[in-house]
């Protein structure tokens, strides 16, 4: 067994873990960045990456307009179509956003935290058990090949990782979690580069179908719905996606001649409609660990870079202090109420408000463009 210590583990090569570990790269503190899978790697996701995380990005990397443009397969949007039943509302964005498939946008991240020098990267190294000690915590993988020591543990490991479950005790709330399911295709009819697009209507409840464009033509076509509705009304997701395209109306229309590339996948989103634990003595989470994803769109990348960053002020600011205890970590929950909470309880109003009153979004959209 090889042991290694470190002042910070990050659990997870993701969003929040990259960006966590880039925003450390003048700190002077040994981190290992550690992720279960391989890389490349792909996700099921929107691909969507918001103005806010690019601008996070550009600010802990100088050349993040240089390096980001050698991503060739992304898409800049500037507006978004909004449909419910037979009509439309479209909005523009001011801030700079891109679609870019997360197999590519991972794999640009990782590659930017290798040229750290004090960072060491462990890729498809799956921690098994994390004890802790004194001074720290001992994390050991599954095949018993690899033990790390370290005084900070960052986890962005995601809402099934061992960090949030471990050191957290936070455990999974279907009231405050959505499943999706996403494919690719090609050949949608009528998609424009530069515009996302949602469909909701009566019969999705609380979900939505996204069609979003990629570069070269490709479209990530994906629906969720909050997993309570979907456990109480007995949904088959995988189904629901197909009857939706098979059905009648707008997107039939859209996808009558378009061709699936690759299988139709699923994942779990954990929403911040609620504040689970999120720090402790000589940790913090971020990003999905967290459970800080939109409650109403079900985004999460955009709030895993952020999270991500203010991780990484809280660890600086431990490493100074030399102070790891729990009260201390409160500064970091501030931070993220501060960065965060707003628009997470915004959009947690208006998810429970139409939830109870489905009648809403057609008032609303009384006055958008009819189809």
């Amino acid at each position: 067994m090889v042991e290694e210590n470190y002042d910070l583990a990050i659990l997870g090569g993701g969003p929040a873990g990259t960006a966590c570990a880039l925003s450390l790269k003048e700190s002077g503190l040994r981190i290992a960045l550690i992720e279960k899978q391989e890389f490349p790697k792909d996700k099921v996701c929107g691909d969507s990456i918001p103005g806010e995380a690019i601008q996070i990005l550009k600010n802990i990397l100088p050349d993040f307009d240089i390096e980001f443009g050698r991503i060739l397969q992304k898409l800049k949007i500037t507006r978004s179509a909004f449909h419910y039943n037979n009509r439309v509302f479209r909005q523009h964005w001011d801030n700079e956003a891109y679609t870019c498939r997360r197999l590519y946008f991972d794999e640009f991240l990782l590659s930017q935290v290798a040229s750290q020098p004090l960072t060491r990267i462990f890729r498809g190294a799956k921690i098994g058990d994390i004890i802790g000690r004194s001074d720290g915590f001992e994390l050991t993988t599954t095949d018993g090949k690899l033990k790390i020591g370290c005084r900070m543990i960052a986890g962005c490991d995601g809402i099934n990782g061992l960090t949030s479950r471990v050191l957290a005790g936070n455990t999974i709330s279907r009231k405050h979690h959505v499943s999706a399911v996403r494919a690719y295709f090609n050949g949608v009819s009528g998609i424009h580069d530069d515009q996302t697009e949602f469909y909701a209507g009566a019969k999705y409840g609380s979900g939505y179908f996204w069609i979003f464009p990629i570069y070269g033509g490709l479209v990530n076509a994906g629906f969720g719905m909050l997993s309570n509705e979907i456990s109480s009304a007995n949904i088959n997701l995988k189904k629901a996606f197909s009857a939706i395209l098979l059905g009648e109306g707008l997107l039939h229309e859209k996808f009558r001649l378009a061709e699936q590339c690759g299988p139709l996948e699923s994942r779990g989103i954990p929403l911040g409609s609620y504040t689970p634990v999120r720090s402790g003595e000589r940790f913090v989470l971020a990003g999905d660990a967290a459970s800080l994803a939109d409650p109403l769109s079900g985004a999460g990348i955009g709030n895993a870079i952020v999270s991500g960053n203010a991780a990484a002020l809280q660890v600086m600011r431990c490493f100074r202090s030399g102070d790891f205890s729990s009260q201390t970590m409160k500064a970091y929950d501030l931070d993220l109420k501060k960065k965060l909470g707003m628009e997470l309880r915004k959009n947690t109003i208006i998810m429970k408000t139409l939830s109870k009153f489905p009648f809403i979004p057609h008032l609303a959209f009384l006055f958008g463009e009819k189809i």
